[in-house]
């Protein structure tokens, strides 16, 4: 089968084969990566990386320091994405040529219909991609006030293949975004008199998106079963976020996503390869409300001490969604609504020298993913399952995505430093190595990595004294 290489769009590409239709509003420019995705997608009170222009600006506050990705790439792939696109390589003769087929094959084509009906129009199929072609993040400059920008791609392609009388249809609906965003984030200390910080943060964002919308295209009127010509659009939108930590373990976030609606206007384009010309139009992405919760413990369940190496966290995500039931269906009658669980993300992550063990529950599912935190590589798989249906349980999609960043400067996070600062203590209460620290740096002077978001093993002290604090 021939695919446009045009849908690579320079940076990425994403093929999604969903049983449910068409999508029936415009998607928001959303970028996520593996660290969000092994969590749950819990991220709105966590974010303190370059996940903070997708899932909450004022999460900049966190940083102690800068960080500056050049480079990652995330990609992924489920069995069923495999499985749909070897059946349209194997029948793209016959489909095309599907009048010609019939005639000369009347029960080889009712077979391939019933296959299409039965098997490939059941496929939530997914293969999919992610970019952050460059980012910088600040530590708090002047006036304390933090600073980011990049360049981020995203792409989310609905594919169709649907049994009909006279020949199968394909529907497609495809967008693929380039978003350059700025962030500025600002921290107050207890606000208003109340006590706690607070931190508001911005986000301006220039949008690039291409699009595809053809439904139910005929495939005995396509010359080939190629994608059809993309829809060029443009816009500017904004995201407001808050952060607010009423404790040094405590994070409560909330974020509106594409503030006031987020308007975008198409370029017409021409009739070409059998698919139908497109008008101009303008669109507006709606609004979203997100709200996030995190905890840094220093006990598990009151009893084990965490080294403050474990993070908590919980997201409602789009709670004033239009067409759902997220909360108060009823007024206070019905406080949790019906469509509640959907929208629901748990998630947790473990530090432990430069491994990172996450995992959550995302829509109702089991997620989670491993971490390899070292100077300047960050490498993550996440194991990501999400609902495509409007209730938990309708439609599962099973993905499995891995990540590759360049980065430098990830470790400067109040996260990072709670956790350098926990391992002071315990030596100086001591006077020797955390029993938990890593067998592997036992015997053996620590390096420092001041440039490294891992965990550095500390040094052997047992033949030296800690040093004294006057």
């Amino acid at each position: 089968m021939k695919m446009k290489k045009n849908l690579i769009l320079g940076i990425l590409a994403i093929a999604t084969f969903w049983q449910l239709g068409l999508a029936s509003e415009e998607r928001p420019p959303f970028v996520q990566f593996a660290r969000p995705m092994a969590m749950g997608g819990a991220f709105t009170a966590v974010a303190d990386d370059n996940n903070t222009f997708s899932y909450n600006p004022a999460g900049l506050v966190q940083r102690k320091g800068s960080e500056f990705t050049l480079l990652e790439i995330l990609g992924g792939v489920s069995q069923d994405a495999i499985d749909a696109l070897e059946f349209l390589r194997d029948n793209e003769d016959h489909l095309t040529d599907f009048d010609d087929y019939s005639a000369a094959d009347p029960e080889g084509a009712a077979n391939l219909i019933n296959e299409i009906r039965t098997d490939i129009s059941r496929l939530n199929s997914r293969v999919f991609a992610a970019a952050d072609v460059a980012s910088y993040l600040s530590g708090p400059g002047p006036w304390g006030i933090h600073f980011g920008f990049g360049l981020l791609g995203s792409a989310n392609n609905t594919f169709i293949l649907e049994a009909r009388q006279i020949a199968p249809t394909i529907s497609y609906y495809f967008t693929s975004d380039a978003i350059l965003p700025i962030s500025l984030a600002k921290r107050w200390e207890n606000p208003f008199f109340i006590p706690g910080k607070l931190g508001v943060g911005v986000t301006g964002k220039f949008l690039r998106r291409y699009e595809i919308i053809s439904i139910r295209q005929s495939t005995a009127e396509l010359d080939e079963l190629t994608t059809p010509p993309l829809q060029k659009g443009k816009g500017f939108g904004g995201d407001i976020g808050l952060l607010y930590q009423p404790t040094d373990r405590i994070n409560i976030g909330s974020m509106i996503q594409d503030a006031g609606g987020t308007k975008m206007s198409f370029e017409a384009t021409e009739a070409e390869d059998g698919f139908p010309a497109q008008p101009e139009r303008d669109i507006v992405i709606r609004p979203r409300t997100n709200l996030g919760l995190s905890i840094v413990p220093a006990k598990l369940l009151f009893l084990v001490p965490t080294n403050d190496r474990w993070t908590f966290s919980a997201d409602i995500r789009d709670v004033f969604h239009p067409d759902e039931h997220v909360l108060f269906q009823n007024g206070f009658r019905k406080p949790f609504g019906e469509n509640l669980y959907t929208h629901l993300h748990f998630g947790a992550e473990f530090r432990y020298w430069f491994l990172r063990f996450r995992g959550g529950i995302n829509q109702g599912y089991p997620v989670g993913g491993l971490g390899i935190d070292i100077p300047f590589l960050k490498l993550d798989y996440a194991y990501f399952v999400r609902e495509d249906g409007g209730f938990a349980g309708d439609v599962k999609e099973v993905n499995h995505a891995l990540s590759l960043a360049i980065r430098f400067g990830s470790g400067n996070t109040e996260a990072r430093e709670r956790v350098k600062n926990a391992k002071e203590t315990r030596k100086l209460k001591t006077g020797t190595p955390d029993e938990e620290m890593e067998p592997k740096e036992k015997g053996h002077q620590a390096v420092a990595e001041p440039e490294s978001g891992g965990d550095v093993a500390p040094a052997n002290t047992s033949e030296q004294k800690p040093e004294s604090k006057e």
